[in-house]
């Protein structure tokens, strides 16, 4: 596997959105493990930083991501994130990755809180 990462964007908004603010330590980690253990190519970045968001777009640092979901098995990648990625163990209902359609097609939305850990040697 090549070290170079490739992000991609879906256009220059969503990219200065991404540079807008710093990304949560947690996101960092979820982005690097998906591109070095499942994703040899990362996804389209679709969304990143949005001002005034309630949500996880909406914190400061970025605490969530959405990626497009063409190309590849994108309910498997799901699947695979959410069985070794833990959101919160006070919040079992929540999950690090959601593939779901807001209206705006299908995507992977990633989401991370202080308190997501990895579930170790599961990959």
């Amino acid at each position: 596997m090549s070290s170079e990462i490739v992000l991609k964007f879906k256009d220059e908004t969503v990219f200065l959105s991404f540079l807008d603010v710093p990304l949560h330590n947690k996101l960092s980690d979820l982005i690097l493990w998906l591109r070095n253990g499942v994703l040899s190519d990362l996804p389209v970045i679709t969304s990143a930083y949005r001002a005034k968001d309630p949500g996880v777009h909406g914190q400061i640092p970025l605490r969530g991501l959405d990626l497009r979901s063409k190309g590849y098995n994108a309910k498997q990648v799901v699947d695979m994130i959410n069985d070794h990625w833990e959101y919160d163990s006070k919040r079992p209902e929540k999950q690090c990755a959601i593939l779901h359609d807001i209206g705006k097609g299908e995507h992977i939305h990633l989401q991370v809180c202080d308190s997501t850990v990895i579930f170790k040697g599961k990959l």
